[in-house]
């Protein structure tokens, strides 16, 4: 059984110590020492509030949290978040470097961290008394690249299957949608892969995909409904579709680890409806769609 694998099959438990690694950290007092790397970060107020967030970069994402006076904590706890007072006085801050399962790991924590903040004893510096190691997680973070291409050679080589038939699966994972001619050009990870395929079928509001081969491939120009989001007419919804329905799609399934595996093989693949953002990490390409790319992805 390959290593990917045996993460998957393994994810809760590996989920359990990586927020055992997080609220059993020592919690950060003072500002400058919240580290500028991807991670996953917890707020907990003294009346047990608690806000929870993932970040490519922890120190840019938390540092809009410290100040009193703008606070984004104010607007959730206005009762927690003083006028004259330090941010940290009132909240304790955690901060988990994360390489790989980043997403999940907040997805669990939601789930969990309410009920452990009402019932675990902490320490004086803040510390969570979790019982078991988080050795496991830990060693993870240290061969995420390893890890992350292993998930991208199971996602590359899972089966293709014709576009309007039953979702192959469901739960989270990652969709790679591919052009007649094989070429991969659309990338998605969802918690549900199954519902993220039958929005892609029909679904334009909810389908990232859809708008954009309706914008970058047929050309077409949304209308936008107030609070609805772009907007087609029937016809140019039947023209997506009839693209759509050319396609091919590959569904694989990922317990931990899917929102880096799709980062990496954006960079490796390009997908030509990956489309860049200001703070994604996507690249768009300018290639014909009918031209397979050819490329060594993993050395």
């Amino acid at each position: 059984m390959s290593f990917w694998k045996l993460v998957q099959q393994n994810s809760e438990l590996l989920l359990s110590e990586g927020l055992r690694a997080l609220l059993s950290s020592e919690a950060i007092t003072e500002p400058d020492s919240v580290p500028e790397k991807a991670g996953v970060y917890a707020f907990v107020g003294q009346a047990g509030t608690v806000l929870l967030g993932e970040t490519d970069d922890l120190k840019k994402s938390i540092r809009p949290f410290l100040d009193s006076d703008t606070s984004k904590l104010r607007l959730s706890f206005p009762d927690e978040v003083l006028d004259d007072g330090d941010v940290l006085s009132r909240f304790r801050l955690y901060a988990q470097p994360t390489s790989f399962g980043r997403r999940e790991l907040l997805e669990y924590a939601e789930s969990c961290v309410p009920k452990i903040i009402r019932t675990a004893d902490q320490t004086p510096d803040g510390r969570y008394r979790l019982p078991g190691s988080c050795a496991t997680w830990k060693q993870l973070q240290h061969v995420a690249s390893e890890l992350v291409a292993e998930g991208g050679r199971d996602t590359l080589s899972a089966r293709k299957h014709r576009w309007g038939g039953p979702a192959a699966a469901s739960g989270p994972g990652l969709l790679l949608i591919s052009a007649p001619d094989g070429e991969v050009i659309y990338i998605g990870e969802s918690v549900d892969i199954g519902q993220s395929y039958r929005d892609h079928m029909r679904n334009t509001t909810a389908s990232e995909f859809r708008r954009h081969i309706a914008e970058h491939i047929l050309g077409l120009k949304p209308r936008t409904k107030k609070g609805k989001g772009p907007a087609f007419s029937a016809d140019e919804e039947r023209m997506i579709s009839e693209f759509v329905r050319s396609c091919s799609v590959s569904f694989c399934t990922a317990s931990v680890g899917r929102y880096e595996v799709r980062a990496d093989l954006i960079q490796r693949l390009q997908p030509m409806l990956n489309i860049q953002s200001d703070k994604g990490p996507y690249t768009r390409t300018t290639r014909p769609f009918e031209v397979p790319s050819r490329r060594s992805l993993f050395g």
